[in-house]
């Protein structure tokens, strides 16, 4: 696996109810209209967003249920939408386009071109995680174009930034750079530190990639610095985890681990199983460099666990690579050669040519 990235998975709500404490809302149901119970419903949803995936199809499926006795359209494509995202996390994919389909479609009927723009782009989600890069920027560039007409920039960002993840995960670094730049200057119109942060974050993991260790310790740095300004505790987490990134690559060791487990907890009681993944395979890689075996072993196995269990094959390519150079380093050239060949395979059905350009050498 190489690194998290900032990816924009968008949804669409009423900002008001939104913003409410998780027990202000529950009381608020009592008093509430029907419409307002639909989006009261889906606030709910959304606090779970990181927590309990159960959580979020529950409380979207009482939206739904409650839009489609009412007739109240646009309700009922927000949970479609929403219901379509917790089965992007089971890794069902066929349910997850079915919803995201019927949500469009649902959009479309209630006039909100904005609901119809972040479902798309959440399908380009969905296709960049397939391996199916050129439909994912079709559908981000598409999703990018409607929030244009809206001169919506938080949305324009998240789409450029999401074009910018398609071009790193297929090694265009400079295609990746001037995507994340067009995105930080969106950002930056309306003064949005977390997606400001989340822009830094990317622009780091390019200088990252090309081996520029200091320039992307200092973009890291200063995504931490919004991300604790505003108390983001994902971003935090996912910045901690790419300053022991770096570390690694200087080799400092120790840092590394000590800035990979304070991640590890905080990414643990948010119970993102993807995030999780990456740290024990970030983990598994410190641990082979420091010899000790065991160790990354242990991490490596939790790692394709998870991998496997939520459907992620680019981030099992990536660890089937990572197994595959720990034992080209203990000299097990037979189950050097299995893991690699694993990699290659789903390489290969993934077009992921920089993954395969390394296995080849």
């Amino acid at each position: 696996m190489k690194y998290i990235i900032c990816v924009f998975f968008s949804i669409s709500l009423v900002h008001a109810i939104a913003q409410s404490p998780s027990d202000s809302l529950f009381n608020k149901l009592n008093s509430a209209n029907d419409n307002e119970k639909v989006d009261i419903y889906l606030a709910i949803a959304k606090q779970n967003w990181r927590l309990s995936t159960d959580s979020i199809y529950n409380y979207s499926k009482l939206a739904l249920d409650l839009s489609r006795e009412i007739k109240y359209s646009n309700g009922e494509a927000q949970a479609l939408s929403y219901i379509g995202v917790t089965f992007f996390y089971k890794a069902e994919y066929d349910s997850v386009f079915y919803y995201y389909d019927l949500a469009i479609e649902k959009f479309k009927e209630s006039n909100n071109m904005s609901g119809v723009a972040i479902a798309v782009n959440n399908k380009g989600v969905l296709y960049k995680r397939m391996g199916d890069y050129h439909q994912a920027i079709e559908c981000y560039s598409q999703a990018k174009k409607i929030h244009e007409k809206n001169q919506d920039h938080r949305e324009i960002g998240g789409a450029l930034l999401n074009i910018g993840n398609v071009y790193d995960a297929q090694n265009d670094f400079d295609k990746a750079m001037e995507y994340y730049f067009q995105a930080l200057e969106q950002f930056e119109q309306i003064n949005d530190k977390v997606k400001i942060a989340g822009a830094y974050t990317n622009i780091g993991q390019i200088y990252s990639d090309l081996k520029q260790d200091s320039a992307a310790l200092g973009y890291y740095k200063k995504a931490l610095e919004l991300q604790q300004e505003t108390d983001d505790v994902y971003g935090i987490a996912n910045s901690l985890s790419n300053i022991g990134l770096v570390h690694k690559s200087l080799g400092d060791y120790t840092e590394s681990e000590k800035y990979f487990n304070k991640s590890l907890d905080l990414y643990k009681i948010m119970k993102d199983q993807d995030a999780i993944a990456w740290v024990y395979n970030n983990l598994g890689v410190l641990y082979g460099l420091m010899k000790q075996w065991g160790k990354a072993q242990t991490m490596y196995e939790r790692t394709v666990e998870i991998t496997e269990n939520i459907g992620d094959n680019e981030s099992l390519a990536f660890v089937k690579y990572d197994i595959a150079e720990m034992y080209f380093a203990k000299k097990d050239w037979v189950a050097a050669q299995k893991s690699l060949k694993e990699g290659i395979e789903l390489g290969r059905s993934l077009n992921m040519f920089g993954l395969l350009e390394k296995s080849f050498l």
